[in-house]
């Protein structure tokens, strides 16, 4: 499948509502927490790709599923690899020194994934098998020095492939895309 028939699939299967879309070269994910805080995640698109949020205020995505089963994470972002292979990096930002449970919405997220892209294969006829990647976006004690690269490891109950991000520290999909390569 060519790469545009890759994004232009993708992005009909998703309500344009939940879509996200850059702005002046950044992605913003803007949060409201219960305790009356906010914080914002910044990604720096580098190419193509495809992203969106289930956790958009005021929207329930899965309306049909009991309260603790409808964990959501808060922002997905699907692309290509430099060789043509897609990846799924499932994001979730916590406002807090640790991930807290980060894992469980960021395997959420990736099963939710699997479901669109089976969808797509009843749909269209497109089988798409990604890589999936999680990012544990969180404000830990000390503050990074300069920029470095995310690094994957497996952690959880289903071994999704996670890295840890600084939130306040902008981060670049192609960064992103070497690390997970790296991983693979």
């Amino acid at each position: 499948m060519r790469a545009e028939d890759f994004f232009n699939t993708v992005r009909s299967a998703i309500r344009p509502d939940y879509l996200c879309t850059p702005h002046a070269g950044k992605l913003l994910h803007e949060e409201q927490h219960r305790d009356g805080t906010s914080s914002t995640f910044c990604v720096i698109p580098s190419g193509r790709m495809v992203a969106l949020s289930l956790d958009k205020k005021g929207k329930d995505p899965f309306p049909i599923l009991a309260p603790g089963l409808n964990s959501r994470n808060d922002l997905t972002i699907i692309c290509l690899g430099q060789s043509g292979k897609p990846l799924v990096f499932v994001i979730e930002c916590k406002n807090s020194a640790n991930p807290g449970d980060a894992q469980h919405q960021m395997e959420c997220g990736k099963a939710f994934c699997e479901y669109l892209f089976k969808l797509i294969l009843f749909q269209h006829g497109t089988k798409v098998s990604p890589d999936y990647f999680g990012v544990a976006v969180y404000l830990p004690k000390s503050p990074p020095k300069g920029l470095t690269r995310p690094k994957f490891i497996q952690v959880g109950l289903h071994s999704l492939m996670r890295a840890e991000w600084h939130l306040a520290v902008d981060l670049p999909l192609s960064e992103l895309i070497r690390a997970a390569e790296g991983a693979s």
